[in-house]
């Protein structure tokens, strides 16, 4: 870049060259989950997104976690203690419009109240249907905890979920998922945007679920202000925010500039797989129905994360069969668009071609 391009000129050309050299203009789909080195090469190594449609419709979480009633979900873990998070609009952890102590408006990052209920309450408060979500003071419930949520809270429903499904990514990546995470809730419900710093594989097991999906160099037009806490309560049946200690930088969605474009936008509905590389940005995700897109009737939506690396780069050097997976000489095009991949990620046996790739290194490094 010329030393008197501006600011603007210099986030112009990011754009342009992440869309003209490495975004794609649709997420790839595919129908049968592949093997590691595809996998690694097509989409890790670039830090492209896929699906895999219907790879995940042999689960029996996929049969057995809908429907109008939950009877699978209620006989099993109905009477487990969860916490739900709960919001007047479905927007949970949102920036939202507040009022202080003076009654003067102010932007704040808003999260939600959270109760602790029994799993077959947060059922029975899900809408399915016409007329879902008309009441104005209606708590919208959501149920989205980490650290391994499937396990540590919901146990019983664990074998409901084949994580064999993805054995081919945790080979790419050297080791198991760390993480296994439930996440319920229906159509009303909206995640605002934001990224997570992990290597993550989504499944939809019942309704369907829209992502807009951007990729880490739009960080560059995604504004992030330094918001305050509130976190909404109900107050005399009314729904309020209540200021709390501390601030957060989240990103502002009505400050985005529509002339960057969008994100690439993909439906995820039951049985299907997404993989959404680190750091990559979910936009507005929610489940389709009457708010949504996609699926003709409002459904629940059940999902479960699996986290396979909290980042690429703990993947490098890490043995598996007798395998070494090298991925630190691979450049993250999400770090450098412009630049694309400059070499793929190479999955060798630790024999003669390794030992070659290290000679060559230090060969370009003057040793011997």
């Amino acid at each position: 870049m010329p030393p008197t391009s501006s600011l603007p000129q210099a986030i112009q050309s990011l754009y342009d060259d992440s869309r003209a050299l490495w975004l794609p203009h649709r997420v790839a789909e595919y129908t049968t989950p592949g093997s590691a080195v595809p996998f690694l090469r097509d989409h890790v190594a670039p830090s492209v997104p896929c699906v895999w449609r219907g790879a995940a419709s042999h689960w029996p979480a996929v049969g057995l976690w809908g429907g109008h009633d939950f009877a699978h979900l209620r006989r099993t873990v109905g009477h487990k203690e969860v916490d739900v998070a709960l919001t007047p609009d479905g927007r949970a952890d949102a920036v939202v419009h507040a009022l202080d102590a003076r009654g003067r408006p102010f932007r704040a990052f808003a999260a939600p109240q959270v109760e602790r209920q029994r799993v077959s309450e947060l059922l029975s408060s899900l809408r399915v249907g016409p007329g879902a979500g008309d009441e104005a003071d209606e708590a919208v419930p959501y149920y989205s905890a980490q650290d391994s949520s499937l396990t540590r809270e919901l146990g019983e429903v664990a074998c409901d979920v084949d994580a064999g499904t993805v054995r081919f990514a945790e080979t790419a990546f050297g080791g198991a998922a760390s993480a296994t995470n439930v996440w319920i809730g229906d159509g009303r419900s909206v995640t605002t945007t934001h990224a997570d710093p992990f290597e993550n594989v989504y499944a939809v097991v019942s309704g369907c679920k829209t992502f807009e999906l951007r990729p880490p160099c739009d960080a560059a037009w995604l504004p992030k202000p330094r918001l305050r806490n509130v976190r909404w309560g109900r107050e005399s049946g009314r729904w309020r925010t209540r200021e709390v200690e501390g601030w957060t930088e989240w990103v502002d969605e009505e400050m985005i500039d529509e002339r960057w474009g969008k994100g690439v936008e993909v439906e995820v509905r039951a049985g299907d797989l997404l993989y959404l590389p680190a750091l990559w940005c979910k936009l507005r995700q929610k489940g389709s129905g009457r708010r949504g897109r996609g699926c003709e009737v409002l459904t629940s939506v059940c999902g479960v994360v699996l986290r396979l690396c909290d980042s690429p780069s703990r993947a490098a050097d890490r043995g598996n069969d007798g395998r070494q997976l090298v991925v630190r000489d691979v450049v993250r095009a999400g770090v450098d668009p412009s630049g694309a991949v400059r070499k793929a990620a190479a999955v060798c046996d630790g024999g003669g071609r390794c030992k070659r790739l290290r000679r060559r290194k230090r060969r370009r490094r003057g040793g011997k």
